[in-house]
């Protein structure tokens, strides 16, 4: 069941891939660049921030390092003044470390991830905007000027996930209870995950490209009818082995929310941002949904999804965007 295989996973979100049409409102722009891997011995800092249990016949470690950008803008890029009925410019730079734990027995996952980075200009998602806006002839964004000031952003996010309902090879139900702590945003979150098509098993490993063999397929089932407590576990073969996946998904979540720095601004420069909202504008409770379809091909896959999230803030629209994953083995 281990997965010593490398994987590079690139998934581009943007308000222009959304079936609604471009906005340029709230998130407007994202980017995440990942590595994942399995160590043949722990490092340190996995030991120390990750205590899990090893690798075993059934339990799969899968470590991933990345870095991602984010951007996020009010409705009117055009005006160069505060709105106070609006959110603040803001951007957000991190660089991460993870661990996705897959115990395929008790159909269990448990995604710990650390991140350190920057919010404010040093993140330079002005920049970015900017160049990317004169490439395509768009307007121009007029208040960057006002962004959130430069903070540290530090964040712990903690998903974990469980089979629910698997009563056809080509149906499942997955639970989802999630946290996030940190100097960004702080949460809690319940939701679910439902596929419906052809897809390999979801606790196998993360990413879903590596199947196991026809001979560890039988090996994993011999050792399934020899474990008590493994038994229960219902198991399609079909959906180990799978070299091909085509499958329509849908992800949602409703968290309860304690504040938002790039809404509110944080730590250390909070009395410097040009505008920030207050406590009292930020809305606690917000729907997350993502549905999308995913294709794999042996070690190549690819995630076409569309985004929503209702309002954050008192007065606020709804938030649409898209995104697009491209995932492949490298080894």
């Amino acid at each position: 069941m281990i997965d010593r295989s490398k994987y590079i996973k690139f998934t581009w979100a943007n308000d222009a891939l959304t079936t609604r049409g471009i906005t340029d409102r709230y998130f407007t722009n994202g980017n995440t660049l990942e590595y994942y891997y399995v160590p043949r011995r722990p490092e340190r800092y996995q030991k120390i921030f990750f205590r899990l249990p090893d690798n075993s016949p059934t339990r799969n470690n899968n470590f991933a390092i990345s870095l991602t950008s984010n951007m996020y803008t009010p409705k009117d890029i055009s005006n160069a003044e505060v709105d106070s009925t609006d959110r603040p410019y803001a951007g957000w730079l991190s660089f991460s470390v993870k661990c996705i734990s897959n115990e395929f027995a008790t159909s269990e996952r448990l995604t710990t991830e650390y991140s350190i980075g920057i919010m404010g200009p040093h993140a330079y998602q002005k920049e970015i905007q900017t160049w990317f806006h004169e490439l395509i002839d768009s307007q121009k964004p007029m208040g960057w000027h006002n962004q959130i000031s430069d903070d540290i952003a530090v964040n712990m996010r903690v998903d974990y996930e469980k089979g629910l309902l698997r009563p056809l090879r080509n149906l499942e139900v997955i639970g989802l209870i999630e946290a996030n702590f940190g100097s960004i945003t702080n949460y809690m979150g319940i939701g679910s995950t439902i596929r419906i098509g052809s897809f390999n098993d979801y606790f196998i490993n993360e990413l879903g490209l590596r199947t196991i063999t026809k001979s560890d397929s039988s090996k994993l089932l011999a050792y399934k009818a020899q474990t008590n407590g493994f038994k229960t576990r219902k198991t399609f073969e079909e959906n180990l082995i799978r070299n091909t996946q085509f499958f329509l998904f849908v992800r949602w979540s409703g968290r309860a929310v304690i504040d938002n720095a790039l809404l509110q601004g944080r730590l250390i420069n909070w009395d410097k941002c040009p505008y920030v909202l207050k406590s009292e504008q930020i809305d606690r409770f917000y729907f997350n949904a993502e549905f999308g379809l995913n294709i794999t091909y042996r070690g190549v896959g690819v995630v076409l999804s569309q985004l929503f999230r209702t309002s954050e803030f008192s007065g606020a629209f709804e938030t649409r965007w898209g995104a697009i994953t491209v995932v492949f083995r490298i080894r």
